[in-house]
């Protein structure tokens, strides 16, 4: 019979799967947990509690999905777009843009299609991509003007100039409206409205009806040549027939599309600073236009700007570089190298320092794609490896807040949310999981002064609302702040919640929760726990007492279990051997009101002393706390830390004072 003292000092490894039950003979064994829910790891190592999720507004069509997608027009000016069943609406300043009505234009994208959709954004302009419609082109003119149109392309972009001398084009004039007749070419009537090049001196048409197999009306944009007969031509690359690009993304002064239906391993890369212009020519400034050389069909997914231009594909990711030892792509300077061959699914990538986090073609996997001095080559290392169990469901959608951590979000196709908390060149790697009553939907983030803002669709279950009477109904929210406040009255640990502040006026009556009418919800009053209530069909609810500050929303519990005890040497093992926690002291750090256990029995930790009077709220505290460990002998010697109360938990250490069986 022996005692130790163990610590466990970070979760930098963060939730690990079962399957590495068995290793506890690696380093990142001994800084993972076997459980942790509702919290995030902090650079620092300690798990924290999760903040909760403001109410912003009920989604316009609140039965059918949105999604919501990051529009950053300067370091100061963000917005957040409510993406729907063939709308956009948009959000600033922590709350939906109104101007009389919320702030609306119309799309053509169908609910079922929200996330195919890609984007690139310079400025107050987003270029949106899908593959079944033209490329659009968002502009914002104020925080209320706003506008959704088709992109007019200039000079092209083309699909590969015909080689074959039989098939022909014959204009009946070089100007104006006019007819062009085809030879052993078949016209398509998805070829209506796509540009046409005829003849070698760069002039093209846009069609304006296909009439048969053979002919088609026109409309000069640039003037022809001549009325000759002609087999240099070539059909526009963008059009209902050959499809519309899948990707797109800005790099090098450069605006590049990237796979068609027809040309799905293709590039094309407008003229230099002239985003909208793709006419070609051999000119270090002129468009690109370069299809992928594989021994397999390779479809591009997506494209991520960094010290390359990075293709991710249905076979693996490729480079996209100027063939020469310096400079930038040009048409006649670009080569394309194969990788890695783990493909990629359609979710956009995050640039994350100097790698690409991408979700893998099995939408289980996400992978980390960074260049490698030692082999002079990309790869693409596996992070979800020690918790494959996170993503078993499928990805949904995912983005990254670059601070206060560095943390990786993603939306699960079971409503639940995973974050990984990513610090390369500390070694972190931290996967850490989220719920909430209903289902996380999308996520999106947007800078809000000194951290990252993560907004959130969602969908929760409401026993009313103005559009859905005893069902689902959808909204907008986003977490509130990371970095926790000193005071009591900041901390906000609800979903889906709302506040009263008034310093001047107290209240004990609280109005305007009419998206919570018939659920129950935890409330803080001025620091203090009151019982949890359901809000009246008036959408209020009252409390015992007058505060100045209350938050009211749906209540969640935060979990923290560590893993099975390993306190061994490098010849013996205390796997297998009987164990018994006598003792748990827990560091924290500005926290308040939690229970310690074995997850069966829980024993409430004490921060009330006998000198703080009753009828004011306790301070948040900073330092250690025992606990009389309420459990018997067993195996795994794991210590459970739960908060279901609207309070902060941070957690920086664990130490357990264990007895060990000799047998």
């Amino acid at each position: 019979m022996s005692n130790i003292n163990y610590i466990t000092t970070n979760w930098t490894a963060g939730e690990v799967s079962p399957q590495i039950e068995g290793r506890v003979d690696i380093s990142k064994y001994q800084n993972s947990a076997a459980t942790l829910n509702n919290v995030f790891v902090r650079v620092f190592g300690g798990a924290y509690r999760r903040p909760g999720t403001y109410f912003a507004s009920e989604t316009k069509l609140s039965t059918a999905p949105v999604r919501v997608i990051p529009f950053q027009f300067s370091n100061t000016q963000a917005y957040i777009i409510e993406a729907g069943h063939q709308y956009f609406r948009f959000y600033k300043d922590s709350g939906i843009l109104l101007s009389t009505n919320p702030v609306e234009i119309t799309t053509v994208y169908q609910s079922g299609s929200l996330f195919d959709i890609q984007y690139a954004q310079d400025a107050d302009t987003m270029y949106v991509t899908h593959t079944g419609h033209p490329v659009k082109k968002l502009t914002r003119s104020s925080h209320y003007l706003w506008s959704l149109a088709d992109v007019n392309f200039i000079g092209g972009p083309w699909e590969d100039f015909n080689d074959n001398v039989a098939a022909t084009m014959t204009p009946t004039d070089t100007a104006g409206n006019i007819a062009v007749t085809a030879a052993n070419y078949p016209f398509q009537a998805g070829h209506s409205g796509s540009l046409l090049r005829i003849g070698a001196s760069n002039g093209y048409v846009r069609i304006t009806e296909v009439i048969g197999t053979t002919l088609v009306s026109a409309t000069v944009v640039k003037t022809l040549k001549d009325t000759t007969t002609t087999y240099d031509w070539a059909m526009g690359a963008f059009n209902e027939y050959n499809g519309y690009p899948q990707s797109v993304q800005f790099y090098e002064q450069r605006l590049y599309f990237a796979g068609t239906k027809r040309q799905p391993q293709t590039i094309w890369g407008s003229v230099e600073q002239s985003y909208e212009d793709f006419t070609p020519g051999s000119n270090a400034s002129d468009s690109v236009n370069y299809t992928i050389a594989d021994n397999q069909v390779n479809a591009i997914r997506w494209m991520m700007a960094g010290k390359s231009l990075a293709l991710g594909t249905l076979g693996g990711n490729f480079i996209a570089a100027s063939d020469t030892s310096s400079g930038p792509i040009t048409p006649t300077s670009i080569n394309i190298k194969k990788e890695t061959v783990y493909g990629s699914d359609l979710i956009m990538p995050k640039r994350v320092g100097n790698a690409t986090l991408y979700i893998q073609r099995n939408n289980l996997t996400v992978r980390e794609l960074s260049y490698d001095f030692n082999t002079d080559s990309q790869l693409a290392k596996d992070v979800t490896i020690l918790s494959e169990h996170i993503t078993t469901s499928g990805v949904k959608d995912m983005d990254y807040q670059e601070s206060p951590d560095g943390v990786l979000w993603v939306v699960l196709k079971n409503g639940k949310m995973a974050t990984m908390t990513r610090l390369a060149d500390q070694d972190i790697m931290a996967w850490t999981r989220h719920e909430t009553q209903g289902s996380f939907m999308s996520v999106a983030i947007i800078p809000n002064g000194n951290e990252d803002q993560v907004w959130v669709a969602t969908q929760r279950s409401c026993a009313y609302s103005a559009t859905t009477t005893n069902g689902y109904i959808r909204m907008v929210e986003y977490f509130k702040p990371f970095l926790l406040p000193e005071s009591l009255n900041d901390c906000f640990f609800v979903d889906c919640g709302l506040s009263y502040n008034n310093l001047t006026t107290k209240a004990s009556v609280v109005t305007g929760l009419n998206h919570l009418k018939g659920i129950s919800v935890s409330i803080l009053g001025d620091g203090a726990v009151y019982p949890d209530q359901v809000v009246t069909t008036a959408g209020t609810i009252s409390i015992s007492k007058s505060c100045n500050t209350i938050h009211i929303g749906l209540p969640y519990t935060s979990t923290i279990k560590t893993s099975k005890l390993e306190a061994g040497t490098l010849t013996q093992t205390t796997q297998g051997l009987v164990k018994r926690v006598y003792k748990s002291i827990v560091r924290m750090w500005r926290s308040l009101g939690c229970q310690v256990g074995d997850g069966t029995t829980m024993d409430t930790v004490i921060f009330r002393t006998t000198q703080q009077p009753f009828g004011q709220s306790v301070a948040l505290f900073t330092g250690d706390k025992e606990v009389a460990f309420p459990h018997g002998w067993d195996k795994a010697a794991q210590v459970y830390i739960v908060q279901s109360q609207p309070l902060p938990l941070n957690c920086l250490a664990i130490i357990s004072k264990v007895e060990i069986s000799a047998e």
